[in-house]
Protein backbone atom coordinates (compact mmCIF):
# COMPACT_ATOMS: atom_id res chain seq x y z
CA UNK A 1 0.00 0.00 0.00
CA UNK A 2 1.44 3.24 -1.09
CA UNK A 3 2.22 5.72 1.50
CA UNK A 4 -0.73 8.39 0.47
CA UNK A 5 -3.40 5.69 0.51
CA UNK A 6 -2.07 5.03 4.28
CA UNK A 7 -2.21 8.58 5.29
CA UNK A 8 -5.86 9.01 3.62
CA UNK A 9 -7.12 6.01 5.35
CA UNK A 10 -5.71 6.38 8.64
CA UNK A 11 -7.01 9.86 8.99
CA UNK A 12 -10.03 8.58 8.20
CA UNK A 13 -10.19 5.76 10.33
CA UNK A 14 -9.22 8.36 13.58
CA UNK A 15 -11.97 10.92 12.37
CA UNK A 16 -14.36 7.90 13.08
CA UNK A 17 -13.22 6.04 15.57
CA UNK A 18 -14.19 8.24 18.03
CA UNK A 19 -17.88 8.42 17.42
CA UNK A 20 -18.44 4.52 15.83
CA UNK A 21 -18.88 3.01 19.43
CA UNK A 22 -21.88 4.97 19.99
CA UNK A 23 -23.98 4.59 16.63
CA UNK A 24 -25.95 1.32 15.81
CA UNK A 25 -24.47 -0.96 12.91
CA UNK A 26 -24.34 0.20 9.03
CA UNK A 27 -27.68 -0.84 7.08
CA UNK A 28 -27.47 -3.60 4.35
CA UNK A 29 -28.88 -0.66 2.13
CA UNK A 30 -29.73 2.65 2.53
CA UNK A 31 -28.15 5.58 4.22
CA UNK A 32 -26.71 5.53 7.74
CA UNK A 33 -25.46 8.95 9.43
CA UNK A 34 -23.43 9.21 12.30
CA UNK A 35 -22.78 11.57 15.04
CA UNK A 36 -20.42 13.16 17.40
CA UNK A 37 -20.68 13.17 21.43
CA UNK A 38 -22.07 16.60 21.02
CA UNK A 39 -24.98 15.15 18.70
CA UNK A 40 -23.27 17.15 15.69
CA UNK A 41 -23.23 15.00 12.58
CA UNK A 42 -19.93 13.50 11.81
CA UNK A 43 -20.92 11.33 8.48
CA UNK A 44 -23.44 9.87 5.83
CA UNK A 45 -22.79 7.47 3.71
CA UNK A 46 -24.96 4.95 1.54
CA UNK A 47 -24.72 1.39 1.84
CA UNK A 48 -25.80 -1.36 -0.72
CA UNK A 49 -25.55 -4.97 0.03
CA UNK A 50 -23.96 -4.18 3.33
CA UNK A 51 -20.77 -2.39 0.76
CA UNK A 52 -20.18 1.33 0.85
CA UNK A 53 -21.98 2.50 -2.40
CA UNK A 54 -22.99 5.97 -3.40
CA UNK A 55 -21.56 9.24 -1.69
CA UNK A 56 -20.50 9.42 1.74
CA UNK A 57 -19.39 12.80 3.46
CA UNK A 58 -17.97 13.33 6.71
CA UNK A 59 -17.60 16.62 8.38
CA UNK A 60 -15.26 18.06 10.91
CA UNK A 61 -17.39 18.89 14.21
CA UNK A 62 -17.16 22.75 12.93
CA UNK A 63 -19.78 21.19 10.20
CA UNK A 64 -17.58 21.82 7.06
CA UNK A 65 -17.22 18.58 4.86
CA UNK A 66 -14.16 16.59 5.72
CA UNK A 67 -14.12 14.52 3.09
CA UNK A 68 -16.18 13.64 0.02
CA UNK A 69 -16.10 10.05 -1.04
CA UNK A 70 -17.62 7.98 -3.89
CA UNK A 71 -18.20 4.21 -3.21
CA UNK A 72 -18.68 1.33 -5.34
CA UNK A 73 -19.06 -2.01 -3.75
CA UNK A 74 -17.15 -0.60 -1.27
CA UNK A 75 -14.60 0.01 -3.18
CA UNK A 76 -13.46 3.64 -3.23
CA UNK A 77 -14.71 5.29 -6.93
CA UNK A 78 -14.77 8.21 -9.11
CA UNK A 79 -13.26 11.28 -7.79
CA UNK A 80 -12.51 11.49 -3.80
CA UNK A 81 -11.90 15.01 -2.22
CA UNK A 82 -10.64 16.01 1.05
CA UNK A 83 -10.52 19.12 3.02
CA UNK A 84 -8.89 20.71 5.63
CA UNK A 85 -11.21 22.50 8.59
CA UNK A 86 -11.21 25.66 6.87
CA UNK A 87 -12.95 24.23 3.59
CA UNK A 88 -9.68 24.39 1.96
CA UNK A 89 -9.21 21.38 -0.13
CA UNK A 90 -6.46 19.30 1.00
CA UNK A 91 -6.39 16.05 -1.46
CA UNK A 92 -7.69 14.99 -4.51
CA UNK A 93 -7.52 11.49 -6.59
CA UNK A 94 -9.76 9.41 -8.77
CA UNK A 95 -10.32 5.66 -8.26
CA UNK A 96 -11.50 3.31 -10.96
CA UNK A 97 -14.10 0.35 -10.27
CA UNK A 98 -11.70 -1.78 -8.81
CA UNK A 99 -10.27 0.44 -5.99
CA UNK A 100 -7.06 2.14 -7.81
CA UNK A 101 -6.01 5.38 -7.81
CA UNK A 102 -5.89 6.16 -11.72
CA UNK A 103 -4.59 9.63 -13.47
CA UNK A 104 -3.52 12.83 -11.44
CA UNK A 105 -3.51 13.62 -7.98
CA UNK A 106 -2.92 17.03 -6.02
CA UNK A 107 -2.50 17.22 -2.46
CA UNK A 108 -2.34 21.17 -1.14
CA UNK A 109 -1.41 23.28 2.21
CA UNK A 110 -3.60 24.76 4.18
CA UNK A 111 -3.00 28.53 2.64
CA UNK A 112 -4.26 26.66 -1.22
CA UNK A 113 -1.09 26.37 -2.46
CA UNK A 114 -0.13 22.87 -3.89
CA UNK A 115 2.33 20.68 -1.86
CA UNK A 116 2.39 17.28 -4.03
CA UNK A 117 1.31 15.88 -7.48
CA UNK A 118 1.89 13.20 -9.59
CA UNK A 119 0.37 10.41 -11.49
CA UNK A 120 -1.30 7.27 -10.46
CA UNK A 121 -1.69 4.14 -12.96
CA UNK A 122 -4.12 1.27 -11.66
CA UNK A 123 -2.85 2.66 -7.86
CA UNK A 124 1.05 2.86 -8.14
CA UNK A 125 2.61 6.36 -8.58
CA UNK A 126 3.93 6.29 -11.93
CA UNK A 127 6.60 8.78 -13.49
CA UNK A 128 7.45 12.00 -12.07
CA UNK A 129 6.01 13.72 -8.79
CA UNK A 130 6.84 16.79 -7.31
CA UNK A 131 6.72 17.96 -3.73
CA UNK A 132 6.68 21.74 -3.28
CA UNK A 133 7.58 23.63 0.02
CA UNK A 134 4.86 26.59 0.80
CA UNK A 135 6.79 29.26 -1.15
CA UNK A 136 6.45 27.22 -4.51
CA UNK A 137 9.40 26.29 -4.76
CA UNK A 138 10.16 22.79 -5.41
CA UNK A 139 11.54 20.41 -2.12
CA UNK A 140 11.71 17.38 -4.36
CA UNK A 141 11.22 15.55 -7.66
CA UNK A 142 10.92 11.79 -7.44
CA UNK A 143 10.73 9.42 -10.72
CA UNK A 144 9.13 6.01 -10.76
CA UNK A 145 8.96 3.69 -13.01
CA UNK A 146 5.96 1.77 -15.06
CA UNK A 147 5.49 -0.65 -12.35
CA UNK A 148 5.89 1.53 -8.95
CA UNK A 149 9.32 1.25 -8.81
CA UNK A 150 11.67 4.02 -7.71
CA UNK A 151 13.76 4.72 -10.94
CA UNK A 152 15.84 7.35 -12.08
CA UNK A 153 17.53 10.43 -10.68
CA UNK A 154 15.51 11.70 -7.21
CA UNK A 155 16.57 15.37 -6.76
CA UNK A 156 16.06 17.15 -3.46
CA UNK A 157 16.49 20.87 -3.07
CA UNK A 158 15.97 23.38 -0.25
CA UNK A 159 13.91 26.16 -0.17
CA UNK A 160 16.25 28.96 -1.91
CA UNK A 161 16.06 26.62 -4.80
CA UNK A 162 19.62 24.86 -4.26
CA UNK A 163 20.28 20.98 -5.13
CA UNK A 164 21.06 19.31 -1.59
CA UNK A 165 21.01 15.82 -2.94
CA UNK A 166 21.01 13.73 -5.97
CA UNK A 167 20.03 10.01 -5.44
CA UNK A 168 19.96 7.72 -8.50
CA UNK A 169 17.56 4.09 -8.41
CA UNK A 170 17.21 1.39 -10.67
CA UNK A 171 14.30 -0.86 -9.87
CA UNK A 172 13.42 0.50 -6.72
CA UNK A 173 17.48 0.33 -5.30
CA UNK A 174 19.38 3.22 -4.67
CA UNK A 175 22.51 3.06 -6.49
CA UNK A 176 24.63 5.96 -6.05
CA UNK A 177 24.31 9.48 -4.34
CA UNK A 178 25.96 12.68 -4.99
Amino acid sequence: MNFIKIIVRLNLFVLLSSCYGQNSPPPQNGEEKTYYPDGTLLSITHYLNGKKNGESITYFRNGKIYSDIHYKNGNFFDITKWYFDNGQLNHEEYWDSNGNEQGDFKIWFQSGKVSQEGFFVNGLIIGKSIQYYESGNIMSIYNYDRTGKKDSIWVYYSDDKKIIRREFYKRDSLVKTE
